[in-house]
């Protein structure tokens, strides 16, 4: 196995897990989808491409039970 190989082994995974999460993501904001189903949709994804998944309920670091600063 070369580098190239290894290269695209790891790195496909983890784009293709992001895209996933970011569409997934995208539907909690809207409200479309639950925090719960959100999550455990977000745990089988990751697992099923073999990478760690990311916080679904965090956003820039802030827990969505914050409250809103429209300062910002």
């Amino acid at each position: 196995m070369n580098f190239q190989e290894i290269k695209q082994d790891s790195v496909l995974p983890e784009i293709e897990y992001y895209i996933s999460f970011c569409l997934l993501k995208r539907l909690f904001e809207q409200g479309k989808i639950t925090l719960a189903s959100c999550q455990k949709a977000n745990a089988a994804i990751a697992e099923r491409y073999g990478v760690l998944s990311y916080d679904v309920d965090k956003k820039e670091g802030k827990t969505y039970d914050d409250p809103i600063d429209t300062n910002e």
